[in-house]
């Protein structure tokens, strides 16, 4: 078997699965989850946006190494253009395997993006303020929770952070821990709730290259 033919196989991005379970899904509420999509899909937009470049000067250092190699007249000179020109041909392809993850990581973030904002609605001050409140509710409950079914008991470091809630907010979540057992059981209820949200249905297949060209 040709070892390029195995490299083709290598995978150097996370699949859907992980973004769907383990990146997103685990953010908690639909509206920490949807805020967890768009930074990820952020900084793929990022990287492709630097990739693109990248590429595109590969390129050009290729045109430039084959001038060199063919017209420099220091012998020296002139060999190691010829090296450098192999080096970089080489490059193109894990180049282009680099972009092309890349743009199936973003298409993936992007999918759980559009899903999660059809339930996040449009945001405004008001609604972020309320979703923020519950994200940090399920967040605390989340953390309180897993220490009870590890440990029996919240962390130290968990109820200091509820201490430094206030109002309804720290009312709630204290009277939470006073029933250790229904807490473990909404959050397990909560969190099957939540892993659902992002239905793994797919989207068209964007060209991020065009869109980020003529996105000035």
């Amino acid at each position: 078997m040709e070892i390029q033919e195995l490299l083709n196989d290598c995978q150097s991005t996370m699949t859907q699965f992980q973004h769907d379970h383990f990146v997103t899904g685990k953010a908690g509420t639909p509206y920490a989850q949807y805020m967890q999509a768009v930074r990820e899909l952020n900084t793929r937009i990022n990287s492709l946006r630097d990739g693109y470049a990248d590429y595109e000067i590969l390129l050009i250092d290729i045109d430039e190494q084959e001038y060199l190699s063919q017209n420099e007249e220091n012998s020296y000179a002139k060999r190691r253009a010829v090296i450098e020109h192999r080096r970089r041909l080489r490059g193109v392809t894990d180049k282009e395997r680099e972009i092309k993850g890349i743009e199936s990581e973003a298409l993936s973030f992007y999918r759980q993006a559009i899903q999660l904002k059809k339930i996040v609605g449009e945001l405004t001050p008001e609604k972020e303020e309320k979703y923020t409140e519950e994200m940090w509710e399920y967040k605390v409950k989340f953390m309180a929770a897993l220490e009870i079914m590890t440990t029996g008991r919240p962390s130290r470091g968990t109820l200091e952070t509820v201490i430094a809630l206030k109002g309804d907010l720290r009312t709630t979540i204290l009277e939470a821990l006073n029933k250790p057992d229904d807490l473990v059981k909404e959050i397990e209820n909560k969190s099957e709730e939540y892993t659902q949200l992002i239905n793994g249905s797919t989207v068209e297949q964007l060209d991020f290259k065009t869109i980020l060209l003529e996105d000035k």
